[in-house]
């Protein structure tokens, strides 16, 4: 981030993104919305959308930095990723 999109940081970005995990994602995705009782935990679609994915949370792009690399995230992340996703799952019942 600190090469390439800074001074005016977006909020979401392709840039970095890798298309083919993408993609697999998508289609692993699409097979589990029909597998019956199996439940597809989608943690890049949490972060991900048609406009990109996003690079940080809140007002401050450096504290709501949300990973340092194309694969692991910062604390901030993993927070919103377990607020997002994971409570959800486990509060609605994974599989009902």
């Amino acid at each position: 981030m600190a090469r390439r999109l800074w001074p005016d940081t977006p909020r979401r970005t392709f840039i970095s993104a890798n298309g083919e995990l993408r993609a697999r994602n998508e289609a692993l995705r699409r097979h589990y919305a029909t597998s019956g009782p199996t439940t597809y935990v989608d943690v890049q679609g949490t972060f991900c959308n048609d406009e990109g994915c996003l690079v940080y949370l809140g007002d401050d792009r450096f504290a709501g930095l949300t990973s340092h690399d194309d694969g692991h995230l910062l604390p901030i992340a993993s927070d919103y990723l377990a607020r997002q996703l994971l409570v959800r799952l486990i509060v609605d019942g994974i599989g009902n």
